[in-house]
C-alpha cells in the first residue's frame, strides 16, 4: 500500500496502522460476519432436512435447514478457485430473515412473481435476476422433457 489513496486511507484509520506496526491485525467487518456464520452454526446443530415439500411446510419459518439448497439464506459458489459459501443477507441473521422470503419453494407457491419481487428476495438486482432468467430459458428450450410437451 504505497499509493496516494492508500496513504490516505492508512492516515483515516489510525487504529490499522497502530495494529500493523504491533504485527496484530485487526478484523475487517467482513471477515467477522463469516465469524458470526459460523458461531452461529455451531449453536445450531445441522438437523434433517426434509426430503419432500410436504415434510418442508411443516418446518417453522423463517426456514432454519440454511444448508438445504432451496433456503436463500446462503449459496454455494462453484468457480474456478473453488468453492465457498455467499452470504445472501450479511446484514441479519438466519432467524432474523423474511418469513415468506426464505425459501424458494415458498416463493415458487405463491405463484408468478415480478422481476423486483424476486430480486428482493434473492438479494439481487432487477437487472440480474432478468439476466438470470434469459440463461435458464435458453437452457430449458434444449432439454427434452421441454420439446415433449412444446410438440403436444
Amino acid at each position: 500500500m504505497n499509493g496516494p489513496r492508500q496513504k490516505a486511507w492508512r492516515a483515516s484509520h489510525p487504529e490499522w496502522e497502530a495494529a500493523r506496526r504491533a504485527r496484530v491485525h485487526p478484523v475487517r467487518p467482513k471477515t467477522l460476519r463469516r465469524y458470526a456464520l459460523v458461531a452461529w452454526l455451531r449453536e445450531h446443530p445441522r438437523t434433517e432436512i426434509p426430503a419432500t415439500r410436504g415434510e418442508c411446510a411443516l418446518v417453522a419459518r423463517p426456514c432454519p435447514h440454511i444448508f438445504c439448497r432451496w433456503n436463500l439464506y446462503l449459496d454455494v459458489i462453484h468457480s474456478r478457485e473453488g468453492a465457498g459459501l455467499k452470504i445472501n443477507f450479511p446484514d441479519i441473521e438466519p432467524a432474523e430473515m423474511h418469513p415468506r422470503r426464505s425459501c424458494v419453494l415458498d416463493i415458487a407457491d405463491r405463484g408468478p412473481a415480478s422481476l423486483e419481487l424476486v430480486g428482493a428476495a434473492m438479494n439481487l438486482v432487477r437487472e440480474r435476476v432478468r439476466q438470470i432468467e434469459e440463461i435458464v430459458c435458453r437452457k430449458v428450450v434444449h432439454l427434452p422433457i421441454f420439446r415433449e410437451l412444446a410438440d403436444g
